[in-house]
């Protein structure tokens, strides 16, 4: 009979532990672990079952709502600067780090034209530095 209360105080020391890993808050899993105690035919599977849900909190809402929203705010691709190699925006017109002019503009039209461009394909005149 000492057998079965100790293994019973086991699994409500288990199931406690674990309702407060999932998320549940303490008042919660002291009833998982009641429940377990007093009617452990029904609570421990209906725990299996039904209670090992993961429980998201307020502040892991928040939390993961700041992550979408840091993640929302950049959109270009990157690109490698050709004189000091750090990472800059695809559309960047210079290099923030050394300052490295990526973009070049039309004499003419004041398109902005890539630096492998030859002549600018807007007015076909001849690119800057060319």
């Amino acid at each position: 009979m000492s057998y079965i209360i100790i293994i019973g105080a086991l699994f409500a020391f288990w199931i406690y532990r674990d309702a407060k890993k999932w998320g549940y808050s303490q008042n919660i899993a002291i009833l998982w672990a009641l429940g377990s105690i007093l009617a452990p035919y029904i609570a421990i599977p209906i725990y299996f079952l039904f209670g090992r849900k993961f429980q998201i909190t307020s502040r892991q809402k928040e939390q993961d709502m700041q992550t979408i929203e840091a993640e929302a705010v950049f959109v270009g691709e990157m690109v490698d600067c050709p004189m000091c190699a750090s990472k800059v925006q695809e559309d960047a017109a210079a290099c923030p780090r050394c300052g490295y002019s990526l973009k070049l503009l039309c004499n003419k039209c004041g398109h902005a034209l890539d630096r492998e461009w030859k002549v600018c394909p807007y007015c076909q005149e001849k690119a800057p530095g060319k």
